[in-house]
């Protein structure tokens, strides 16, 4: 009976501290999470530079922000359109040559199999010097950026330079490429991470 009573004692006496851990650990997830939460657009889209991607491509480190330095045929802003806000921007170093036309294939129809995202992504084409681009049958805006040192853009990067191969490079609509492929990374890869990042950004 004694032996009982000191049982019971004892027991009302520990203090109940993994419940207490554990409820500790339970609101700071949840306060962590509201304090996080993206609460504008621009938050929205630079967490989504960071974890939005499967990373079958090779994210930029750091980002590089473009704002508006991108150019049509015409001289008109092409990065800023809203209508379509997120872009594959295709760049190579003089003539669009067969390892640019294989990657500018590869996305051509990777964007063709975004079935509804599709229309929110466009494709263009970008020379560092002079040169065609890839085959018309494939449909990318001929660009210009010449107030533009892309290469010197690039050294401050973990980007490999253009004089190794043309590069595909992902836009967000804030104007700032993310992310990155060269010819060694595979379609599929691709049109996950792109079909990713959009469906994140909405």
């Amino acid at each position: 009976m004694n032996a009982a009573l000191d049982q019971s004692t004892n027991a009302k006496g520990q203090k109940p501290w993994p419940v207490i851990i554990m409820l500790v650990m339970l609101f700071s997830v949840i306060i962590a999470g509201l304090l996080l939460v993206p609460r504008t657009e621009e938050q929205k889209l630079w967490w989504l530079s960071i974890l939005g991607t499967n990373n079958y491509g090779e994210l930029i480190n750091p980002p590089i922000e473009l704002a508006g330095q991108i150019l049509d045929s015409e001289g008109n802003p092409w990065s800023d359109d809203m209508e379509t806000p997120w872009k594959l921007l295709l760049m190579s170093q003089g003539t669009c040559a067969a390892d640019c036309q294989q990657i500018a294939e590869f996305a051509t129809r990777v964007h063709a199999r975004m079935n509804k995202l599709a229309p929110e992504l466009k494709r263009g084409y970008l020379s560092i010097g002079s040169g065609s681009g890839p085959d018309a049958s494939l449909d990318y805006e001929t660009l210009q950026a010449p107030n533009l040192d892309f290469p010197a853009l690039l050294e401050e990067t973990n980007v490999p330079p253009l004089s190794d191969g043309p590069l595909l490079f992902v836009m967000n609509p804030l104007e700032v490429i993310f992310l990155y492929y060269t010819t060694e990374h595979e379609g599929v890869g691709m049109l996950e991470d792109i079909e990713h990042v959009i469906e994140l950004s909405h």
